[in-house]
């Protein structure tokens, strides 16, 4: 039973969600008003595990993409907490070496797509040669 993204259920997209959010499939089937074993069948249609795939990177790009709108105000807490006078030396170091640590994870990020797009370009490149 192989099927495209246009013969996909209303079920069938609320169970590739719920799978992607890590229901269980007794959990899906009940939502979806089906049975269990449809869910187990749904589950190895090479078009709905990529759309499972998918949901899952969704979702995590939603979640980092929160993680992101929260450095700002956690990096200033963290200054905050380094610069109160009142905050005890062991407290401070550990809150200096996470801004450190988080800094230096930013620039990793920052290099690998500088280095990405350098990549693509050359392949680019060479591919026109």
């Amino acid at each position: 039973m192989l099927f495209k993204r246009e013969e996909l259920t209303s079920e069938q997209y609320t169970a590739i969600l719920m799978i992607a959010s890590g229901k269980s499939n007794a959990t899906v089937a009940k939502e979806c008003g089906v049975s269990t074993r449809t869910v187990e069948r749904w589950r190895v249609i090479p078009t709905f595990k990529t759309l499972v795939k998918e949901a899952i990177l969704d979702i995590y790009d939603a979640a980092i993409a929160e993680l992101i709108l929260g450095a700002k105000e956690a990096t200033r807490q963290l200054i905050q907490i380094i610069e109160d006078e009142e905050t005890p030396r062991k407290t401070k170091v550990v809150a200096i070496n996470s801004l450190l640590n988080q800094a230096a994870k930013y620039k990793s990020v920052l290099l690998e797509e500088r280095l990405e797009k350098l990549e693509s370009s050359l392949d680019d490149n060479l591919i026109q040669d």
